[in-house]
Formats: C-alpha cells, structure tokens, sequence
C-alpha cells in the first residue's frame, strides 16, 4: 500500500481554542507569582515549578544561602535557626498564599511548559501546541485518511441536514443519544437549541490509529 506523509485529518478547533486560553490565563497568574517572588529580592527565581509547588522549601533554600552564622570565639556556636530567628527577613506570606492559588490553576504546573529566563516567565510553544493539539489525529495511510475525510463529512452533512429540516434528523430523544455512544459527540447549540454531532475522538482515533 502506497503510503502518504504523516498528515492531520482531524482537529477540535473548540478544544485548542479553549486551552489556549487556559495556558494564558495561566501564564498570567504565574507572571503574578514570579513577582511576588522578586518583591522578596533574595535571588532569582530559577524553577517556576517548584515554586508554584514548593514555596516553602524554595524561600527556606534561598535564605539559607543567603544568611551565615557569625563565627564565635570560644567552645560554643549559634544554631543557624536561633541565628535566622533574630533577623528581619522578608515575609513570605504573600508568596506563599499566591502559590496556593495558582495550584488550582490548570497548566500552572505543567513542568514542561513554562521557565524562567532572567527572572521572566517564558512559555515554551512546543509544548503548548502538543497540549492544544492533543485531540488532533494523524495518520501516513491514505485509505485512513479518506475515512477519517469521510467521517467528518458525515458528520457535516448530519449538522446541515439537522439545521435545514428545524431538528428532525438529530431530535432530542434517546435514539439519538444511543446511536450516536461510542461514535459522536451529541451536543445541543445554545444560538439555535439544536443538536449538532461531531467525531468522537477516542472512536475516531482508533479506527484511524488502530
């Protein structure tokens, strides 16, 4: 069988879109992070990750390097922790509490994503299009690749069909919902009440893939 270059004859633009913007709105809460960090003005920041999920130990690190125990003639030393405890150090609370925040945000702590370049947040483009683009299918067999075509414009026939004939091909019933499972992904618009289908991916993506 002749074979075809690896092409992509399946995306979910709804589902990148909407990552996209939860990467962004992420970066956002991260930039807020890294400058709480730097109000602190104890070094910089070299793993974002770590402080988003470690504030703790990062701030503990950063002040130890930072402080050192005055030596002491005699028998005896200073604890570096009674010697820590007699210091005006910067309070990381805020730190701390912003870290907390941010956990509850999706791809915060995605480690692959995000670094930090001179003490400013970059956000690595090829991780971020393999995040968006994760329900995007491919495949080299060309036989596959006009499945997949034709699956879609199944699914595309289905939808204009539905539209002109006011949702008789795809009514609100359970035959619907049961003929569809396993195979598309039924939803109803909220411009125009009506049901619309589109390529379950898993499916989509076994037949194609498998």
């Amino acid at each position: 069988m002749k074979t075809i270059e690896n092409v992509c004859v399946y995306r979910n633009l709804e589902y990148e879109q909407s990552i996209r913007s939860q990467i962004e709105a992420s970066g956002k809460v991260l930039s807020t992070l890294l400058n709480e960090w730097l109000k602190l003005n104890i070094g910089d920041c070299t793993d974002i990750n770590e402080l988003v999920m470690r504030p703790e130990r990062v701030y503990k690190n950063a002040i130890d390097k930072l402080v050192e125990v005055p030596a002491i003639n005699g028998r005896f030393s200073v604890k570096k922790e009674s010697h820590l405890s007699t210091l005006d150090l910067p309070d990381p609370s805020p730190l701390y509490a912003s870290a907390r925040t941010i956990r509850m945000y999706p791809y915060c702590n995605a480690r692959d994503l995000w670094n930090v370049f001179e003490n400013e947040l970059i956000m690595n483009e090829t991780e971020a299009q393999i995040l968006a683009g994760a329900q995007s299918i491919f495949t080299s067999d060309p036989d596959k690749a006009k499945l997949a075509k034709d699956f879609n414009k199944l699914c595309d026939l289905l939808n204009s069909l539905n539209k002109r004939l006011n949702g008789e091909i795809l009514p609100a019933t359970p035959w619907t919902y049961n003929w569809c499972r396993g195979k598309f992904v039924l939803k109803q618009q909220s411009y125009n009440g009506l049901q619309e289908v589109s390529p379950d991916v898993d499916f989509l993506r076994r037949v194609v893939q498998g």
